[in-house]
């Protein structure tokens, strides 16, 4: 096993609207290449344990005993992406079924999702907070989705993949950087992101 490691599973498939946009941008329309609909998060308490967590994770579905087929694995790096955005994806296939397993750390999970993060570790959110204070956790998810989302405009998408790649370089900075973190803040509240709610609800400025 991985020490320290939790795998979080979502509360069900991805959402059928979500997916059936992500099949017509990516995939042309074709449902069978869709590698996400059943996934899961390998979360590691520190970044570097990932690379363990990969090799742990590629080993079990490459055996043949477990019924799996190994597909890809991926490593996207925050330099080579324009939101800040960074990966570590693998795909297997079952019965002709494709799934993910990804893997993140305790840290990028906060920035990532505030209500995934407290129904994975709960009572832990204030620390996070404490160690990290110069903006608020759990934007991350949404700065980057806008980023990427086709349905807005350039400038728009742009606009958040600056932020994005602002606030996630502050919380993989170690000991946190506030000068960095201070301007993450700022760019985030200049479009409209602020704290979140106890309920994990985005406030708007």
């Amino acid at each position: 096993g991985i020490r320290g490691a939790l795998v979080l599973e979502p509360p069900g498939p991805k959402g059928l609207a979500r997916a059936a946009k992500k099949v017509d941008e990516k995939y042309g329309g074709d449902w069978l290449q869709i590698r996400d609909m059943a996934r899961c998060t390998v979360v590691v308490p520190h970044d570097f344990m990932i690379e363990e967590a990969r090799r742990c994770v590629r080993a079990y579905f490459s055996s043949p005993s477990n019924g799996f087929q190994l597909v890809d694995d991926r490593t996207v790096t925050a330099d080579s992406n324009d939101a800040g955005y960074s990966g570590w994806t693998i795909n297997v296939v079952s019965g002709g079924i494709l799934g993910e397993i990804q893997i993140n750390t305790r840290i990028l999970m906060y920035a990532k999702s505030l209500p995934e993060f407290r129904a994975a570790f709960p009572g832990q959110e204030a620390m996070m907070s404490a160690t990290y204070p110069a903006v608020a956790g759990g934007l991350g998810h949404i700065l980057y989705e806008v980023s990427r989302d086709t349905d807005h405009p350039p400038a728009v998408r742009s606009a958040h993949a600056r932020a994005s790649k602002l606030y996630y370089s502050y919380f993989r900075s170690f000991p946190p950087d506030y000068a960095l973190g201070s301007l993450a803040n700022t760019t985030a509240a200049a479009l409209g992101y602020g704290a979140w709610t106890v309920m994990g609800t985005r406030a708007r400025r």
